[in-house]
This record gives C-alpha cells, sequence and structure tokens, in this order.
C-alpha cells in the first residue's frame, strides 16, 4: 500500500472514532445530568447562532439564568436546536434544563422536554 492511501485509511478511522466518542458522550451526559441533576425552567438571556448542521438543525451560544436553593445562577452552554425545539424554546424565551447542584453551572439543555 501507498503512503497516502495509508494517511486516508487513518484518518477514515479518525473521523469514526471521533462520531463514536460524540454519540457515546451525548448519551452519558443525558443518563449523568438524568440521575444526578435538579430539572428547572430557565429563562433565555442571550442566544447567539454559532453554526448549522447538514440537517438543518442551528447550533446556538445559550446564556440563561435558573433559580437553585442557593440562589440565582447564570450559566452559558453550546447546543444544537432542532427546529421544532427552536419553536418551543421561542414560544416563552425559556428552556427546560438539568444542572448538577454540587456545581450548578454544569447545565444540560433538553428543550425535548417541554411542551
Amino acid at each position: 500500500m501507498s503512503d497516502s492511501t495509508m494517511w486516508s485509511i487513518a484518518l477514515v478511522v479518525l473521523v469514526i472514532a471521533w462520531l463514536i466518542y460524540g454519540i457515546m458522550k451525548a448519551g452519558y451526559d443525558d443518563d449523568r445530568f438524568r440521575a444526578k441533576g435538579s430539572k428547572v425552567e430557565a429563562r433565555i438571556l442571550d442566544k447567539k447562532n454559532i453554526g448549522v448542521s447538514g440537517t438543518g438543525n442551528i447550533k446556538y451560544k445559550v446564556v440563561v439564568e435558573f433559580e437553585t436553593r442557593n440562589g440565582v445562577v447564570r450559566a452559558q452552554t453550546k447546543r444544537y436546536f432542532t427546529p421544532e425545539d427552536l419553536i418551543k424554546v421561542m414560544r416563552k424565551n425559556t428552556v427546560q434544563l438539568f444542572y448538577l447542584p454540587e456545581d450548578p453551572q454544569q447545565i444540560y439543555l433538553v428543550p425535548q422536554d417541554m411542551e
């Protein structure tokens, strides 16, 4: 095999490994936040469009504010929103999220849980 073929194979393996990692991390985050986190409805203070996927989902950097037992917390995260999720979020300018009580800055948005 030539060097270019080996590099192509290595690149394909790396891309596949990265995709598998992303899928597994998303599942792990979902399980961890749902098991250990507290669910609240947060007010969206700011959202900035930072990208799009090939399937029409839009990636936003979102700044939210929500109430915890220790007071009001502001946090920021990045997330892809489907068009259906955006409709739910824009209706009241809020989003459902899970946060870890020991570190409320760690949040996991779950707009699919909204009605």
